[in-house]
């Protein structure tokens, strides 16, 4: 579980950089037993997710596997660290339609992987003070107090300026609200 790095010059961005994880690593070939081909890929920040599948030759079976690689860049090179699922990589921002494509994990750490993946997606879906926008307001549930959405340099905090008090969205999900329109 180390990292690899080819010379590339300059930051590939995008595709170029998922082809480039994908060519390097080689996930698209076969041998003698199997035959490996990506069928989905993803890009969220910096971190690759693919969906690998390996079919065996003599029987046809097949298996479809999530990887999930880092990558970054350094003095010119793309530097990668690539993990199987079954590693249970601590990255699960991996796109519902990539694991829509993965058959059965008998692995527990793929498992709880995948599960962590879909919690972590209807995480985002469900959060509605992502999406409010600056100088909404909401009603915490506990003390009722009206807290005004404020950007603080680069952080988004909700202010109680009768208490001159804030709570991040964090700790506000936890205490619950409610949208004031």
């Amino acid at each position: 579980m180390g990292w690899w790095g080819n010379y590339v010059g300059t930051a590939p961005k995008g595709q170029e950089r998922i082809n480039a994880v994908i060519r390097e690593e080689g996930y698209n070939g076969e041998n003698e037993q199997f035959v490996w081909k990506v069928l989905a890929t993803a890009l969220r920040g910096t971190t690759v997710y693919l969906a690998v599948e390996r079919t065996e030759k003599a029987t046809g079976e097949r298996i479809v596997w999530a990887e999930v690689c880092l990558t970054s860049m350094r003095d010119g090179y793309l530097m990668v660290k690539a993990m199987t699922e079954t590693m249970g990589p601590c990255e699960c921002d991996c796109p519902k339609r990539i694991l829509d494509l993965l058959t059965p994990a008998k692995n527990e750490w793929a498992q709880d992987w995948r599960k962590r993946c879909e919690e972590k997606r209807k995480t985002k879906v469900a959060d509605k003070l992502a999406k409010l926008p600056i100088g909404a307001k909401v009603k915490r549930k506990d003390t009722g107090a009206v807290l005004v959405k404020y950007q603080y340099r680069q952080r988004k905090v909700y202010v109680d300026w009768k208490q001159s008090r804030y709570m991040t969205p964090a700790q506000l999900r936890r205490v619950g609200y409610e949208i004031m329109e």
